[in-house]
């Protein structure tokens, strides 16, 4: 099955990242302290996937589907530029999260690294705002100006948030159905 062009590609991956986030907040919003190992399963697969699919945009510069590679060369400055503003970091504080990041997915994700050390659990603010400045400034203004009837959302941040209402939704509800599962209940 061939793969999309690269722009719906890279615009799947972001809806795909915006998605997996979402669910793992709500999922430690409607079950915090769970015990129950659905839940448990499905938070750190929630991490997990998420952290691979933003890797995949923002993980190494070799890689097909880094953003540089879609990116035009001569936008790549102001790409970087608009990226530290989005994320509110400084170059080189984007650079050790971007390293925390990529280590623990290439120490517990998507690899093991049996003698690595991983410090902390990776946080997806600065990955979201990343995602969301990369989606709102290029490739939905790339893919929409060629494809005027898109199913892709215009801001996927309102998306992000009325998908986080729908998700708590579900969540809570399963949450309740669930209840009977937890330890000493």
């Amino acid at each position: 099955m061939p793969l999309p062009e690269p722009v719906e590609l890279h615009i799947q991956t972001i809806w795909s990242f915006v998605r997996l986030v979402t669910l793992k907040r709500v999922l430690h919003e409607a079950v915090p302290d769970t015990k129950v190992d659905f839940w448990r399963i499905t938070m750190g697969a929630s991490l997990d996937y998420g952290l691979i699919e933003w890797c995949k945009i923002f993980g190494s510069r070799r890689d097909d589907t880094h953003w540089t590679k879609v990116v035009p060369d001569n936008q790549h400055d102001a790409f970087r530029t608009g990226l530290y503003t989005a994320v509110g970091k400084t170059a080189d504080e984007w650079d050790a999260y971007h390293a925390e990041m990529k280590d623990y997915r290439d120490k517990l994700a998507a690899h093991i690294d049996l003698g690595g050390n991983v410090a902390n659990y990776p946080s997806f603010d600065a990955a979201l705002a990343a995602a969301l400045y990369y989606y709102a400034t290029f490739l939905y203004p790339e893919w929409s100006g060629k494809h005027p009837n898109t199913r892709y959302p215009a801001d996927m941040e309102a998306f992000a948030a009325d998908y986080h209402k729908k998700l708590l939704d579900v969540a809570n509800a399963a949450a309740q159905a669930t209840k009977q599962f937890e330890p000493g209940k």
